[in-house]
């Protein structure tokens, strides 16, 4: 690299799943044709499977889907290369999550009478079936009329949780349940601490303060890592931040348009066919797998005598029935609960689940 420019040949790097909603292989080969780059590509085959190597690696019961596909994906890039970008940051510094729609929409239902959201959760449970398909109108439906009423910042915070309290009363077995403990305690905080701020400036810096640090970043790093591949993220240039946090807030969400100003300054680069859909998101369609390949390897790990310290098995077994049965899509329950056990019982040969080799990755 001299004077900031890249003297050799840009590699590009990106991974599909067989589920079609979860696949945008197809418009990351056609931006990458575009732009003249080297594109490689793969698809993510059943991750379930191989949990307990990235517990393992993760050093900690890590939920998030989307580890599954990023872990691979580290792998498959560091092949050719040994540092790789990263767009992490990019969603909450510019308002590229479905949460900030919900916001918005939440602001916007706050006007009308209470029965709203009662009336909407019914109508919703009622007329649409659960398809399991990425960030599905039905999912977001019944994510937005399942927030508590009335109060902003909790409901932004029930869109970043699995479990809500009562579910966690259900599941728990009752000498560890947390009555004492409200999780929220934490965001509140840091709501506080910007509560003269616009509500969508509040729920990107909260957002910040915990899922990015939380979640999105100890995910690259453990997942890069795993591999010997370094991991960078230029949209946390400070000062790029500090810009982004001066921006009024109808640059970055403008009505439902997530990610305006980025996505106007794509418009000088990629014709129109060719430029940013609507945020999906890179997590993995377990709830497919966990009705699926990986339901077996699952099941074991949710069922373990490890994990049954702590949970009731009648709970579980609940879980796993409205999954099979299509009544309720509890695939990032189910998810989380496999990872604990596989946490628990030591992601190791300790484990009770036979040994699965690791999932192939299919390059294209």
């Amino acid at each position: 690299m001299a004077d900031g420019i890249v003297s050799g040949p840009l590699h590009t790097f990106s991974a599909g799943f067989r589920q079609k909603s979860f696949n945008e292989a197809e418009q990351a080969r056609r931006v990458a044709a575009r732009l003249g780059v080297h594109h490689h590509d793969a698809i993510i085959e059943d991750g379930i499977g191989n949990l307990p190597a990235l517990m393992r690696h993760a050093g900690e019961p890590f939920a998030d889907t989307s580890l599954l596909p990023t872990y691979d994906l580290c792998e498959f890039a560091r092949r050719r290369v040994t540092v790789c970008l990263s767009g992490d940051g990019g969603d909450e510094l510019f308002a590229g999550y479905e949460t900030y729609v919900a916001d918005h929409l939440y602001h916007m239902a706050a006007a009308l009478p209470a029965i709203f959201m009662s009336a909407g959760k019914g109508l919703v449970n009622a007329a649409l079936p659960v398809t399991f398909s990425k960030v599905s109108l039905d999912y977001k439906l019944r994510q937005f009329f399942a927030a508590p009423e009335g109060d902003f910042r909790r409901a932004h915070y029930s869109w970043r949780t699995i479990f809500s309290s009562q579910e966690e009363n259900e599941l728990l077995r009752p000498e560890h349940r947390l009555s004492e403990s409200d999780p929220f305690t934490r965001f509140a905080g840091f709501f506080d601490q910007v509560g003269d701020c616009h509500y969508l400036d509040q729920a990107a810096y909260v957002d910040i303060k915990t899922w990015l640090v939380d979640d999105i970043l100890v995910k690259l790093d453990r997942a890069s890592m795993a591999h010997g591949l370094e991991a960078r993220a230029p949209f946390l240039d400070y000062r790029l931040a500090e810009f982004a946090a001066s921006l009024p807030v109808d640059l970055k969400l403008r009505g439902l348009r997530t990610k305006y100003l980025l996505k106007r300054l794509h418009g000088r680069y990629l014709p129109a066919s060719l430029r940013p859909r609507r945020k999906l998101g890179f997590n993995a369609p377990v709830s497919h797998w966990l009705n699926g390949a990986g339901e077996a390897a699952a099941r074991a790990w949710t069922t373990s005598g490890a994990l049954l310290e702590w949970v009731d098995r009648a709970a579980v077994d609940r879980l796993w029935a409205e999954h099979r049965a299509r009544r309720r899509d509890n695939g990032f329950r189910l998810f989380g609960l496999a990872c604990l056990g596989a946490w628990l019982e030591g992601a190791t040969a300790r484990s009770s689940v036979p040994a699965q080799p690791r999932p192939a990755i299919a390059v294209r």
